[in-house]
């Protein structure tokens, strides 16, 4: 989704997605009032050289926009191949966001990753 707002996610599994390049949940660009309540991610597949693929990924290169008021919380990610990424990301202009109460195990690279402007 890009440059959403206003959205709730709760209670949902996401399960055996591969590809090069990919995520459970992508969210990318500028916006507020996402939530991720009680998800289940896992068996999310993908790599290559360049390629990665994320549980939940959220991603802003817009320096004039943030992306705010993210809330992660209860949420299970294992068991996922994120190979050069990582398993949760937040990457860029991402601000005033609360990651609380997730378990993450079973990845094959960095579980929770905090990212700025990369």
């Amino acid at each position: 989704m890009e440059n959403k707002s206003y959205l709730r996610f709760v209670n949902l599994e996401l399960t055996n997605l591969t590809n090069t390049e990919c995520s459970g949940i992508r969210i990318i660009g500028g916006g507020t009032q996402i939530e991720l309540r009680n998800l289940l991610i896992h068996r999310i597949r993908g790599g290559g050289e360049t390629g990665g693929a994320m549980a939940i990924t959220v991603y802003n290169k817009d320096q004039t926009k943030s992306r705010s008021g993210l809330i992660i919380d209860s949420c299970t990610l294992h068991d996922c191949q994120p190979a050069w990424s990582e398993a949760l990301t937040l990457n860029g202009n991402v601000e005033q966001f609360q990651i609380t109460n997730n378990r993450v195990y079973n990845m094959n690279n960095i579980g929770i990753d905090f990212i700025g402007m990369y």
